[in-house]
């Protein structure tokens, strides 16, 4: 299972996306095995993309959807 599956697919949360007000950008570049600065800039695409919001620390996914097809195409 991909990160971006594991994370949509977050069942330790009521919603996937407050697993990242645990997790920091340095928590999420570690869990993708990339370095921290993949790890932001990959954010801020998908930010673009419109299927992540940014609020300062906090990272909502917006289209789970496209997440998923992400995770799936790789």
């Amino acid at each position: 299972m991909s990160v971006n599956q594991n994370i949509v697919n977050c069942k330790e949360c009521k919603s996937a996306s407050l697993c990242f007000q645990y997790l920091s950008r340095q928590d999420i570049a570690d869990f993708a095995s990339v370095s921290t600065e993949s790890a932001i800039k990959f954010t801020k695409e998908f930010e673009k993309g419109g299927i992540l919001k940014l609020e300062g620390k906090e990272i909502k996914i917006v289209d789970k959807d496209k997440m998923m097809e992400i995770a799936e195409r790789g």
